[in-house]
């Protein structure tokens, strides 16, 4: 299904997220116009549903080296992600939850939504494959495993939900190829921690 896949998509992703960066520094307000709104819709803007993907708005000083790492951060990921599974299924990821927020939108359930979950989740599905690789995050010294800062970006999803419950259907759409792509995983690997449990209760029960 090479045919509907975009090769490289994330890179091109961040490329535009830096035009974006600079054409917002340049002036101001240029992102805004790229925004997913129930407004810009109603008004035929339909262009929203793709440019949210890469409206970045620009920050100047410490928020622009922030930017930086995240940019190289990304196209990592995305080479990453590309290789483990192809061209189509990483479209596939991006694009999901896309059209899921669309409908979001357009229902009137959320009057505007970013592209910021869509991001962590993709940070996610690596942090699942390579549970282990290390990351170093400026300005910490020292390397952190990719489960440990998924599990903590986790927390303070759930604790933003907890307080803005509202945007459960913002973040169920956002993370649904997670959601998609790993449900059955996770469930076989709980499956095989209670059946290895299972199993050493049987043996110690034996020994005894």
């Amino acid at each position: 299904m090479g045919g509907w896949s975009v090769p490289h998509m994330l890179r091109g992703l961040v490329i535009l997220n830096a035009l974006t960066f600079l054409l917002d520094l340049s002036s101001r307000g240029f992102a805004e116009q790229l925004l997913l709104t129930q407004e810009g819709l109603e008004k035929g803007q339909v262009w929203r549903l793709v440019t949210f993907l890469f409206a970045r708005e620009a920050s100047a000083g410490i928020g622009m080296l922030f930017f930086f790492f995240w940019m190289c951060f990304t196209w990592m990921i995305g080479d990453v992600l590309e290789r483990e599974w192809g061209s189509f299924k990483v479209t596939l990821y991006i694009m999901l939850p896309v059209a899921l927020l669309g409908a979001v939108v357009l229902a009137g359930l959320a009057p505007g939504v970013s592209s910021g979950y869509i991001y962590y989740s993709l940070f996610f599905a690596f942090a699942t494959l390579y549970p282990d690789y290390e990351l170093h995050l400026f300005p910490l010294p020292i390397p952190l495993k990719a489960k440990w800062i998924a599990w903590v970006g986790l927390g303070f999803i759930l604790l933003g939900l907890a307080i803005d419950r509202q945007g459960a259907g913002v973040l169920v759409a956002s993370f649904s190829s997670y959601l998609v792509f790993f449900t059955v995983a996770w469930l076989e690997w709980f499956r095989m921690r209670r059946q290895v449990r299972a199993n050493r209760a049987r043996f110690r029960g034996d020994d005894e």
